[in-house]
């Protein structure tokens, strides 16, 4: 048993029924789809995803189908507890309700949840993507089943199975259990803040700058690359460009094409089994962020991840419109500074930058292959890539932040975390490349302007 999706387009409902249909979620929660690299089945732990104009009165049903345990642990914050919380505990007499004050997604807070849900049977979620992380890390510690009713629009991770975690200040992308259940009720989701909304925007139109930097890094270093993850999301990502204006209204539709873009490019990474198709350099410069800027700005996840693809998109456009390739020059890296800027983390980081250090022979051949594959790699980004025009008009429509200071993020910081968040993860992207050719500094100088100071 598959359990059930409601959706725009037609559903399944069970194994016996499944059947590849028209909607790529359907398929994906079949366990129908196989992947063209590999022919492996793809096997979906998702019981139920439903996404409806109104969950109202249903929530208990939802569940019930779900053969979820009777008496679970409601976990939610202040004001998604004002939003739907307090809807759902009323839907489940005997239900305990834990009401965390400012959720931060850390270890010391995932710690405190164990310790205060832990005579709980199976857990819920009640929110976002902070609230989301820690319970589906908890659940997963634990081995136990938990299910989301999602609060906002705002993030891909509500079906993944990863957990991003920090641990003593670096943000870390840790294994957890998918939901057996997730749930999506677009009049709340309508009615989340707009900040939450653009948030949404920005973390799922990164599919166009993570794809390129996984193409690159598949056509440089042979990394295993799937098309699948990033196959599922056309549809629904032209939709909601087309849509785009509606966000703001609160219209159903367009919330709808929203919450289909961000599930799909979250199956997508569940289909990869890792977080390569959502998870770029876009990332890095978000992770940047999020470590060293103190205080931290305040801003979300997707709001910092839409300004970083719009830089990396920049640098794409950049990079990929020249005729021939920039010949790579030998890795450089600095020890020290890096200790300097990384503390206690200096030491993974190291380890990160000097994975994919380029020298002496292997530097020659890739200087060979980027050769060669150039051409490739220019059609990939002419054909899948958004155009800049059209992903600027849809962050400005919705007011994705393009420039950091609409983050209150100093420019002069921001230059550092274009220049160094690719020394935080051994992932090659097109930040390596754009340095190791000796164009990134230049690029960063032009992309802020005059605003550096």
């Amino acid at each position: 048993m598959f359990g059930r999706l409601t959706a725009q387009r037609r559903a399944i409902s069970t194994d016996d029924e499944a059947q590849v249909t028209d909607d790529p979620i359907c398929n994906v929660l079949s366990g129908r789809f196989h992947l063209s690299e590999t022919g492996e089945r793809i096997s979906c732990p998702i019981r139920s995803l439903v996404i409806d104009p109104s969950l109202d009165g249903r929530e208990r049903d939802l569940l019930h189908e779900l053969d979820f345990p009777s008496l679970p642990t409601i976990v939610c914050d202040p004001n998604t507890h004002d939003a739907l919380a307090k809807r759902v505990a009323a839907a489940l007499p005997g239900a305990k309700l834990v009401v965390i004050n400012a959720p931060q997604a850390d270890e010391r807070m995932a710690q405190d949840l164990m310790d205060q849900t832990r005579h709980a049977e199976a857990l819920i979620a009640v929110g976002a993507g902070t609230l989301n992380d820690l319970v589906k890390y908890v659940s997963h510690r634990r081995r136990q089943p938990y299910a989301v009713f999602a609060t906002a629009p705002s993030m891909n991770g509500y079906v993944t199975a990863t957990a991003s975690i920090s641990r003593d200040g670096e943000k870390l992308s840790l294994p957890a259990t998918p939901p057996l259940g997730a749930f999506f009720d677009l009049t709340v989701l309508a009615d989340a803040p707009d900040r939450l909304i653009r948030a949404g925007v920005g973390d799922s139109l990164c599919r166009t700058t993570a794809e390129i930097d996984w193409l690159l890094s598949h056509h440089l270093f042979d990394t295993a690359f799937l098309e699948m993850p990033f196959a599922i999301q056309r549809e629904d990502e032209a939709e909601l460009l087309n849509r785009i204006d509606d966000l703001a209204t609160g219209d159903i539709d367009a919330v709808r094409a929203l919450v289909r873009l961000l599930v799909l490019g979250g199956l997508g990474m569940l289909i990869a089994g890792s977080s390569q198709p959502g998870s770029q350099g876009e990332h890095l410069i978000s992770h940047y962020i999020d470590m060293l800027h103190r205080p931290h700005p305040g801003s979300f996840h997707g709001e910092q991840v839409g300004l970083a693809s719009w830089t990396m998109a920049t640098l794409q456009h950049c990079v990929l419109s020249r005729d021939a390739p920039p010949p790579l020059a030998e890795t450089m890296y600095d020890p020290a500074a890096m200790s300097a800027r990384f503390g206690v983390h200096g030491t993974s980081c190291l380890a990160a930058i000097t994975k994919k250090a380029m020298s002496g022979n292997r530097l020659e051949a890739l200087n060979h292959r980027l050769a060669e594959r150039w051409c490739s790699l220019r059609t990939a980004f002419e054909t899948k890539a958004l155009p800049l025009a059209q992903l600027r008009n849809a962050f400005d429509t919705v007011g994705v932040p393009t420039d950091p200071r609409d983050l209150d993020i100093v420019p002069s910081f921001y230059r550092e975390a274009i220049l160094h968040a690719r020394e935080l993860r051994d992932r090659f992207t097109m930040l390596d490349l754009a340095a190791d050719s000796g164009i990134l500094g230049a690029f960063v100088d032009g992309h802020l302007g005059g605003g550096l100071a």
